[in-house]
This record gives C-alpha cells, structure tokens and sequence, in this order.
C-alpha cells in the first residue's frame, strides 16, 4: 500500500507516489537512517546560510 497524489504540472497530470520501500532500502544499503542523514543534511545547510 503506497500514498499516491496527483499534481497538474504544465497542463499534465502528474502521479506521484511514496512508500515505505525508499527508507528501508536506504537502511539495508548503508545500515544509516535516512531520516537523520536528511536532518543533518538540513542542518549544515543552515549553518553554511549564515556565512
């Protein structure tokens, strides 16, 4: 089961569609959470803003 939501892009309906299988794939392949890689991906984006 997936969350799908459709968009109008330039006159086009666009589908698009999120499942569970993206974070566990990431978690197998690099035994890391891609929630917190994402946060602290954030975050030094951030602090290099301030620069």
């Amino acid at each position: 089961m997936a969350l799908t939501k459709t968009v109008n892009i330039d006159g086009k309906d666009v589908t698009f569609r999120a499942s569970a299988a993206i974070p566990r794939i990431y978690r197998n392949k690099f035994h890391r959470d891609i929630y917190k890689d994402l946060h602290d991906l954030i975050a030094s984006q951030d602090d290099m803003d301030r620069f």
